[in-house]
Order: C-alpha cells, then structure tokens, then sequence
C-alpha cells in the first residue's frame, strides 16, 4: 500500500473516531464533507472540500465547495481544507511509522 494510501485511511479513522463519519469533520469554522478525487495514476490522492452551509426544511445538510486536499506520495498533506493541522500531522506520523527503512511495510 502506498504511504498517501496509508495517510487518506488514517484520516477516515480519524474522522470516524472523532466526529461519527469517515469523510465528515469539524474545522475551527464549520463542518465539513470530503469526497476522493480521480486516481492520479501517480501516488497523488487529491479530492474536494465542501462546507456545510445549511439546511433545508426537511433538516438535511447543504453543502458548497470550500476547497480541496491533497496527499503526496510521500504522505505528506500538502492541502486540506478546514482539517486542523493537527489531524493531518497525526496521520502522516501513523503511516510513516509504519514503513521500513527500504520504504515498505
């Protein structure tokens, strides 16, 4: 499994763990959904950012674009809208600890 690979499952813990979704979370200024982009064919994970912005009478959420993410191959997140720093931080530990000194598993 390719260390991005890695980063993007221990962001879906996290986000499971702490807020009740996988691709749902709280930023210091609102809730956020994200959806995974086109395969790169690289080792780039990327997708879009949106924010939850209100909701209907029917009480389902409405969400707009806010932005974007993405994980190098290295399992470094160069970009993630409204994650604090400090889930993505954690998450590229957790996958870099899990690799050899050769780069595997």
């Amino acid at each position: 499994m390719a260390i991005s690979q890695e980063v993007l499952d221990n962001i879906r813990t996290i986000c499971r763990t702490t807020w009740g979704d996988e691709s749902v979370y709280e930023g210091p200024s609102g809730k956020y959904k994200w959806e995974l982009g086109r395969d790169t064919g690289n080792g780039i994970i990327n997708g879009v950012v949106r924010k939850m912005i209100a909701e209907d009478k029917d009480g389902n959420e409405i969400y707009a674009v806010a932005g974007s993410f993405k994980i190098d191959p290295s399992g470094e997140v160069t970009r993630w809208t409204g994650l604090p720093r400090r889930f993505q931080k954690e998450a590229s530990e957790l996958a870099k600890s899990h690799i050899g000194t050769n780069g595997t598993k």
